[in-house]
């Protein structure tokens, strides 16, 4: 895979953001929240080292959408 996510991989995130959203993420430091994210997405599916550092970077770029949707 290059450095991009697929579309099956958005779906997936945020199906999971759907499915485990929870306002206390509000309270979470950036670093503490991708890093729960990433590994709720690592016990779902097998992620390359690729796969992660792009997931990884596309969480980072999102937080202040991701924190939204969960209070909402």
């Amino acid at each position: 895979m290059d450095d991009a996510m697929t579309p099956e991989m958005i779906r997936q995130f945020w199906s999971l953001v759907s499915e485990i959203g929870r306002p206390d993420w509000l309270n979470q430091r950036d670093d503490d929240l991708v890093n729960l994210l990433l590994s709720a997405c690592q016990k779902r599916h097998a992620l390359s080292t690729v796969d992660t550092s792009v997931l990884n970077r596309y969480i980072t770029l999102r937080l202040p959408l991701i924190r939204e949707i969960v209070v909402n």
